[in-house]
C-alpha cells in the first residue's frame, strides 16, 4: 500500500512540475518575505518561477563595496508582467523595472553603495502566474567599478597620473572622484569618451564641496576635455556629468576615460597672477607655454635705474596671438603689445626704477598650445 501512495504521489507531481522547483525546493514560497529571503550573491543565476498565483520571491543581496547592478532575466513567460524591485533593510523601494510589461525580461541598471539589499520579484499587473521556469541574476559592472560615486560623501579616490574608466549611465549621472596635492601643481585634466552622445563636463570642488573651477565642453561636435588647472597643496574632488550647456539628449552605456596628471610641459606654470609671479632678471631665459587657452604667465622683475627694456619672445605658437602686457607694482597694467598669430615679439618700454610684472596671455581668437615660447628681458 505504501508503494502504490509513493508511486501515485510521484506520477502526481511528474504531471504538476509547477508544485516544485528546479532544485526540489517547495514553491509553498519560503522566500515571499524580507525575512525569509533567499541569500544571492553577484553573478549567481537563480532559477525560479511566479507561482502561484499572487507569488513574491525575495532574495537577499550584500555588497561589501559599492557597485553598478545590472538586474536582468531571460525567459521569463509571455503571460508574465515580471516587476522586480530593489528595496533597503527598512523595505523603502530604491529601484525598479519601469517598463515591466507582459513577456518583456527585465534589464535595468542601480547604483548601490555599501550594504545589504533585498530583491522582490513578482507579477506587476494582474498577479498572473506560470510553472515555466525563468533565470536571473545580479552581476557588477566590471568597467564602472565605482559607480555608487554620486555625491562627495561617496567619492571614489583616485590618483594622479593614473587613468580610471567609468560611464555616465542616464541624463542625471554624476560621477565625484577625490584626489590629494601634497604641493603646488597645475593639473592636465582629460576626459576621453568613445561616445558621441557624451558632452562631458569636469567640474573641481575644494575639500569643503565649494564650487570652484567648472570645463564645460566648449564644441558639441567633440566628446573630449583636455583642459590644464592649477591648484594649491591640498584635498579637491571632482565631478564628470553630461555638459547642459551644450546638451546632447541620450546616454551611453560606452565608457568615458578620466585623467587628472601633473603637468610638467611648463616649469614655471604656477604663475598666474602677482602673487604667484615667476621671478625673472636681465639676460635670463625662460619658458612656458599658454595652456590652456585662458591661461596666463607672470613673471616679476626688478629695474634697479631707471632704463628702457626690451622684452623678447620667441617659438611662439602658430596658434597664438601673444598678448604681452606690463604692470607696475600695485599691479596696474601700464603698456600692451598684441602680436600675430606665431611671430617673435620684440617690445621695448621705458621704466622707472622699481618693480613690476610682466603678463603673458593669448588673444581672444587663439586656441592653446603645449608648444613652449622663450621668453627673455635685456
Amino acid at each position: 500500500m505504501k508503494n502504490a501512495l509513493l508511486i501515485a504521489a510521484t506520477l502526481f507531481l511528474a504531471c504538476f512540475p509547477g508544485i516544485t522547483d528546479q532544485d526540489g525546493s517547495s514553491e509553498s514560497d519560503k522566500n515571499n518575505s524580507i525575512s525569509t529571503a533567499v541569500p544571492i550573491s553577484l553573478g549567481e543565476t537563480i532559477n525560479l518561477r511566479i507561482w502561484p498565483r499572487s507569488d513574491t520571491d525575495y532574495y537577499k543581496l550584500e555588497l561589501t563595496q559599492g557597485a553598478l547592478l545590472h538586474l536582468e532575466s531571460q525567459g521569463a513567460p509571455s503571460n508574465i508582467d515580471l516587476y522586480v524591485e530593489i528595496q533597503d533593510r527598512e523595505k523603502t523601494m530604491l529601484a525598479y523595472n519601469t517598463d515591466f510589461a507582459k513577456g518583456k525580461q527585465c534589464d535595468f541598471w542601480y547604483s548601490a553603495k555599501p550594504g545589504t539589499y533585498w530583491i522582490m520579484l513578482k507579477d506587476g499587473y494582474d498577479n498572473d502566474s506560470s510553472a515555466t521556469n525563468f533565470t536571473f541574476r545580479v552581476t557588477a559592472d566590471t568597467v564602472d567599478t565605482f559607480e555608487y560615486n554620486q555625491d562627495l560623501k561617496w567619492a571614489a579616490p583616485i590618483s594622479l597620473d593614473s587613468i580610471y574608466y567609468a560611464r555616465l549611465h542616464n541624463n542625471n549621472d554624476v560621477d565625484f572622484y577625490e584626489f590629494i596635492l601634497l604641493s603646488n601643481k597645475i593639473l592636465r585634466c582629460r576626459v576621453d569618451s568613445i561616445s558621441n552622445r557624451l558632452n562631458p563636463a569636469l567640474q573641481f570642488f575644494d575639500f569643503e564641496g565649494t564650487p570652484l573651477r567648472a570645463f564645460p565642453l566648449l564644441n558639441i561636435n567633440s566628446s573630449r576635455i583636455d583642459t590644464g588647472y592649477s591648484l594649491k597643496a591640498g584635498t579637491y574632488y571632482v565631478s564628470v556629468s553630461h555638459s547642459y550647456s551644450l546638451y546632447r539628449p541620450g546616454n551611453s552605456l560606452l565608457p568615458y576615460l578620466l585623467q587628472i596628471a601633473e603637468y610638467l610641459g611648463d616649469s614655471c606654470e604656477w604663475n598666474n597672477d602677482t602673487a604667484h609671479a615667476t621671478p625673472t632678471a636681465m639676460g635670463l631665459a625662460i619658458e612656458g607655454n599658454i595652456w590652456p587657452k585662458d591661461d596666463i604667465d607672470c613673471f616679476r622683475f626688478t629695474c634697479t635705474s631707471d632704463t628702457t627694456i626690451t622684452v623678447s619672445i620667441d617659438s611662439i605658437s602658430s596658434k597664438i596671438r601673444m598678448v604681452l602686457a606690463i604692470h607696475d607694482h600695485e599691479d596696474t597694467k601700464l603698456k600692451e603689445n598684441t602680436g600675430r598669430f606665431g611671430e617673435t615679439i620684440k617690445y621695448s618700454a621705458s621704466l622707472k626704477a622699481g618693480q613690476y610684472f610682466l603678463k603673458l596671455s593669448s588673444s581672444y581668437d587663439s586656441q592653446p598650445s603645449e608648444r613652449l615660447y622663450q621668453l627673455r628681458l635685456e
